[in-house]
C-alpha cells in the first residue's frame, strides 16, 4: 500500500535521499538508523545542535511521519555549501552518503570499473568507448564482454537462407523494402 513513483519530497526515508548542494551538485544520504546517527550530522555535519535531540528525526518512522518538514530542513540545509564540502563533513563523521554523479563522471569512477558496471568496447571501426555493462550478475559472475553485434540487415540474407528463403524471395522482400540486407 505504498504507491510508487515517489516524489523527491515525500521518500520512505528522507535520510537516505537526495539533496542539492548549493553548487548545484547533489549527493544522497544512506543513514538507515537515524536514532542512532541523527544526533551526529545534526551537530557535527549540518550545524543545527538545537535539532540533535528533535524528536521527528529520531527514527525512521518518526522521519516517516514528519517527512516533508525533514526534506524541507535537510534541503534548505545542505544548499548552504558546496557538495565538495559536505562530502568532507560527511566522511569525517562516518556518515554513509555518495555523490550523484553525472553521466560523463562514471567512466572515472574506480567503483564502477570494480564492480563491473561499465566496460569498454573497441568498435570495428577502431574507436574505442566506456559503454554501461549488463547489469544483472548471477552467482558472482560478470557478465560476458560486450562485443560486435551485427549492423541492421547484416545477417538477415544469411538468416532467411536457414530458413529455406529462395534468393529470388529474398530479393523480392528486399525491393519491397520489407527487409534490408547489408553486405
Amino acid at each position: 500500500q505504498d504507491p510508487w513513483p515517489k516524489a523527491r519530497t515525500t521518500p520512505p526515508n528522507p535520510l537516505g535521499s537526495s539533496y542539492r548542494c548549493k553548487d548545484g551538485e547533489w549527493l544522497i544520504l544512506g543513514i538507515l538508523e537515524p536514532d542512532r546517527y541523527w544526533g551526529r550530522l545534526a551537530t557535527n555535519v549540518l550545524g543545527l545542535p538545537e535539532m540533535a535531540e528533535d524528536e521527528r528525526f529520531l527514527s525512521v518512522e518518526a522521519c516517516k511521519a514528519n517527512v516533508e518538514f525533514v526534506v524541507a530542513t535537510l534541503d534548505e540545509a545542505f544548499a548552504k555549501k558546496d557538495r565538495a564540502e559536505w562530502e568532507k563533513l560527511l566522511i569525517e563523521n562516518d556518515l554513509a552518503f555518495d555523490k550523484v554523479m553525472h553521466f560523463r563522471e562514471i567512466p572515472h569512477d574506480p567503483q564502477a570499473w570494480a564492480n563491473k558496471y561499465v566496460t569498454e568496447v573497441t568498435f570495428r571501426s577502431g574507436n574505442k568507448a566506456v559503454l554501461p555493462n549488463i547489469p544483472i550478475h548471477f552467482g558472482g559472475e560478470a557478465p560476458d564482454p560486450i562485443s560486435n553485434v551485427s549492423r541492421v540487415g547484416e545477417d538477415t540474407e544469411e538468416i532467411l537462407k536457414a530458413l529455406n528463403y529462395s534468393d529470388e524471395e529474398i530479393a523480392s522482400l528486399v525491393e519491397k523494402g520489407v527487409i534490408a540486407v547489408r553486405k
